[in-house]
């Protein structure tokens, strides 16, 4: 994903995968308009700070370096094997009558 500073508060989540396009169809945050999708942050609150364009700009481009170096493979492998433990560990704890 990568994000681009529209409008103020207002930004371009730019995604990678078209599995995850489905996901961000269904988000109520994001508004898609001609095929992209948008998010815009906002406050009830008059002193809220909103996030700085810089950092979600820094983490869209930390996003792409672990994208591009295949590193996403590695976590998502590491994530399933966690997920699987846990269903594992659910299963041996579950008592059935």
């Amino acid at each position: 994903m990568s994000l681009t500073c529209a409008q103020p508060d207002r930004y371009n989540v730019c995604v990678f995968h078209d599995a995850l396009k489905i996901n961000l169809a269904q988000d109520q945050y994001l508004h898609e308009d001609d095929g992209y999708f948008f998010v815009t942050f906002s406050s009830h609150e008059m002193n809220a700070r909103l996030p700085d364009c810089r950092l979600l700009t820094l983490h869209a481009v930390c996003a792409r370096v672990v994208l591009l170096s295949g590193a996403t493979l590695v976590i998502i492998k590491e994530l399933k094997e966690d997920i699987v433990d846990e269903l594992e560990e659910d299963i041996e704890e579950t008592i059935v009558l």
